[in-house]
């Protein structure tokens, strides 16, 4: 005996909204009211069991993609931090570190503009392009400075920023993941200053200054020792200084 279509598409409803609990207990009174019965009871049994089979093996596999989407999700949030808005830049979701950062509980962060973290470091050109890019539905990249509302302090992300899109190609929400690279960015200041401090010192000494680091990559080179040894410090950059001057002349050796 064969289910006819609207039998299978009426079970298939019902089992679409039952829980493993309930699936198992449907198939024990199946079974029970089959025993001692009709055959024709048994072959309604025997219809029904190939689709309780498959909706098991269907919610057996949405069960381990759903844990894996967890786990995928609990992973990111250890790492990053992130944050969720709707198409006006209102924030709808923070994950902990995005709290933990801006030192304010979530539902103080929920429904306020993003805004509230903007540190004033960047132009409004940076912006206008960042703003640019997510609209039209394209993924944003790059580093932006941030400042927690309740410290004042400031504190730089790199950042990737995508736009989810409705079913006309407009951008409803935009999700930032984001990892922060303050450290970095201080020793990138510290090091600027100091080039600028050694340009500013060496600059008219009429002698030649190089600055080697533990690693023999030259991190300085003042215009009178690139007139002398008639490379630039982008050209010296590119690798160890070592091997590259001549032991006769202590001039470098060709390129």
């Amino acid at each position: 005996m064969q289910l006819s279509f609207e039998a299978k598409e009426l079970l298939s409803r019902h089992l679409g909204s039952a829980d493993p609990a309930q699936l198992q207990s449907l198939i024990q009174e199946l079974q029970v009211s089959a025993q001692g019965r009709s055959r024709a009871a048994q072959h309604l049994l025997d219809g029904l069991m190939p689709l309780l089979a498959d909706w098991q093996q269907r919610d057996g596999v949405a069960r381990q993609q759903a844990l894996a989407r967890s786990q995928r999700e609990i992973a990111m949030d250890e790492h990053a931090i992130v944050s969720a808005t709707d198409a006006d830049g209102t924030i709808t979701y923070a994950n902990e570190r995005f709290c933990q950062i801006n030192s304010m509980p979530r539902e103080a962060l929920i429904g306020q503009n993003h805004r509230i973290i903007a540190s004033g470091h960047h132009p409004r050109a940076f912006f206008d392009a960042l703003w640019q890019t997510i609209t039209a539905g394209q993924t944003w990249h790059g580093e932006i400075c941030n400042r927690s509302p309740v410290t004042g302090c400031e504190y730089w992300v790199a950042a990737t920023i995508m736009p989810f899109l409705d079913v006309h190609g407009l951008p409803v929400q935009y999700i930032s993941v984001r990892t922060e690279i303050t450290a970095q960015k201080r020793l990138e200041q510290d090091l600027a200053k100091e080039r600028h401090f050694l340009d500013n010192v060496t600059r008219h000494m009429g002698k030649g200054v190089m600055v080697l680091d533990l690693h023999e990559h030259c991190t300085f080179l003042n215009p009178a020792a690139e007139q002398l040894l008639g490379w630039s410090l982008a050209q010296l950059q590119a690798g160890p200084l070592h091997g590259r001057v001549s032991p006769m002349s202590g001039r470098l050796a060709a390129r």
